[in-house]
């Protein structure tokens, strides 16, 4: 403000504090209503939760789309939160049965341990890099024995993806009753690890 009295400047400031201090004052409104409809929508997503957790998780599938066409704009979240039973696919090239999980999902393509490929296909599907994919193959192979042996039956995939400084994967493993004795449940074994790379000293 060049060529401003000493007064004259200290009414341009005081102007603008003004003027700013309004601008303020009628945002609060708006962020207490924000504030609001968060904490409504936090509160009806634990509500949400805890109702799925006294429902019978046979129908746990039922209950979350039910749940979700209810209440829409927690889609979302509840799927991120809710645990579902693992879905299991038959690779088309290799005749193999894997696993389905978000770590394998791209879009609405799952990708196989087996070939490495989609199902649909996609063309830019994320996948491991050649050094990881090497490890995911045999790491597949070291499960697929490891179940057949421990469990004498059901489904296992290992997925892995690369990291900045390191890479993560995800375990399944799936077994279900095999109907004697009234046995018609299933259980689903998830476990996801992270591994980080340092480069050695000396």
């Amino acid at each position: 403000m060049a060529g401003l009295s000493l007064s004259q400047h200290r009414r341009h400031s005081y102007e603008w504090c003004f003027n700013e201090a309004a601008r303020l004052d009628d945002q609060v409104p708006t962020c207490r209503r924000a504030l609001r409809v968060r904490e409504t929508a936090d509160q009806q997503l634990d509500s949400a939760l805890d109702l799925m957790r006294r429902l019978p998780p046979q129908k746990i599938e039922k209950n979350l789309s039910d749940l979700i066409d209810l209440v829409p704009g927690l889609c979302e979240e509840l799927l991120s939160s809710v645990d579902q039973p693992l879905k299991i696919a038959t690779d088309k090239k290799c005749g193999k049965d894997y696993l389905l999980c978000d770590y394998n999902r791209d879009g609405d393509s799952y990708r196989s341990p087996w070939s490495n490929n989609y199902e649909p296909p996609l063309e830019d599907g994320a996948l491991p890099s050649e050094r990881l994919r090497k490890l995911e193959v045999d790491a597949n192979n070291a499960f697929d024995q490891y179940r057949e042996m421990y469990f004498e039956g059901g489904v296992s995939s290992v997925y892995l993806w690369d990291l900045d400084h390191g890479f993560a994967g995800v375990v399944l493993i799936k077994k279900g009753g095999d109907g004697s004795k009234k046995i018609m449940g299933s259980w689903d074994s998830i476990h996801v690890v992270e591994v980080q790379l340092f480069e050695g000293r000396g």
